[in-house]
C-alpha cells in the first residue's frame, strides 16, 4: 500500500472515530507499528492530525485525535 493511501485511510478512520491508537491502525492496515508512527508524525506535521500521548493500560499509549482537513 502506497503511503498517500495509507494517510488517508487514517484521515478517514479518525473523522469516523474521533481518536484512534497505532495498535488500530496497525491491524487494520496490516503494517509495522513503525511505519504506522511515521505516517501519523508526518500527518502531524502537516497540521491534519494531532498527535498526543497518554497511558492507557491495554495499548501503547499514542492516541491521535483532532482530525483536520487541508
Amino acid at each position: 500500500m502506497l503511503t498517500q493511501q495509507r494517510h488517508e485511510i487514517i484521515l478517514k478512520l479518525l473523522k469516523e472515530k474521533g481518536s484512534i491508537t497505532v495498535t488500530e491502525v496497525r491491524d487494520l492496515l496490516d503494517t509495522s507499528e513503525s511505519t504506522v508512527r511515521r505516517d501519523i508524525t508526518a500527518l502531524d506535521k502537516e497540521g491534519k492530525l494531532e498527535k498526543v500521548f497518554g497511558s492507557r493500560p491495554e495499548g501503547d499509549g499514542t492516541r491521535v485525535h483532532r482530525c483536520t482537513e487541508k
